[in-house]
């Protein structure tokens, strides 16, 4: 009303942020979601936070591997949930870290912040969320004869161990954690929802279980990368997207030209 009206183009400077008026619901572990949530809301979406998989540790086969830690040339940490449990049973079982001559190398921003909240700094970091990008950029350092740790999930690919061992390594897989279904108290909250956004073939299966796969078809659905988009393709889910980039930054970078096409097809 009167000279407030004149203000509005400077006011609403909210609405003009690239992801103003998109509901999107992020499917991790409340433990690994909190910097995708932050990022997202910066850009403007709503965040429905949905944690599909919830984390049952099974640190204790690092017993399997106590005496030797000492002996490791490579440890390969895939999630913030490996780093975490790995460490917290280094702490509990009063092992010296110094002992460890391990290089550390991780896969993706978030699992090295992990680690070096450790006051470890990583030796390689792969970018994208799969294997295949980690093996490619430390494949050049493994020298045959090496011993390699990877403590990991229970429902982790066999990619890496397997690539690593070809190369003659030997190569310790150790599963310190499941991931189980999670619950969901409140699922109206998935009414609003209009993106999904995936991270593991887990955090579909688990979606569906959760909802139904009449709702999920119902929504627009973005897996990270090739092997969460096989999972959502096996359950006949037709409206997905997989990024370019299997990265947390690619996410952010995909889910903005795809809103931008989706209001376009709308006539926004």
């Amino acid at each position: 009303m009167g000279d407030v009206v004149e203000l509005s183009d400077k006011l609403n400077w909210y609405e003009k942020k690239p992801l103003f008026g998109l509901n999107i619901c992020v499917t991790r572990s409340r433990e690994q979601s909190s910097n995708l949530k932050k990022k997202l809301r910066d850009l403007g979406a709503e965040v429905t936070e949905i944690n599909s998989i919830k984390i049952q540790q099974t640190k204790e086969n690092l017993n399997f591997v106590k005496d030797k830690l000492g002996e490791y040339n490579h440890i390969i940490l895939t999630s913030v949930n490996g780093v975490n449990i790995f460490f917290d049973y280094i702490i509990e079982n009063k092992i010296d870290i110094r002992t460890i001559k391990a290089k550390f190398s991780v896969v993706g921003k978030a699992t090295k912040r992990a680690l070096e909240e450790r006051g470890i700094q990583s030796f390689i970091m792969g970018r994208e969320f799969v294997g295949e990008g980690l093996f490619k950029e430390l494949a050049p350092y493994l020298v045959k004869g090496e011993k390699v740790l990877i403590p990991c999930s229970s429902l982790s690919r066999e990619y890496l161990k397997e690539e690593i061992e070809k190369l003659g390594l030997y190569v310790d897989k150790v599963h310190t954690y499941n991931t189980i279904c999670g619950e969901v108290k409140n699922k109206k909250v998935f009414e609003e929802v209009d993106f999904i956004l995936y991270t593991s073939p887990s955090t579909v299966n688990n979606m569906i279980d959760i909802f139904s796969i009449d709702d999920i078809k119902s929504k627009f659905n973005i897996a990270i990368g090739p092997q969460t988009y096989k999972a959502l393709k096996e359950n006949l889910i037709q409206e997905a997207h997989m990024c370019k980039k299997h990265s947390e930054d690619g996410f952010l970078d995909e889910i903005i030209e795809i809103y931008n096409r989706f209001k376009e097809s709308k006539g926004e």
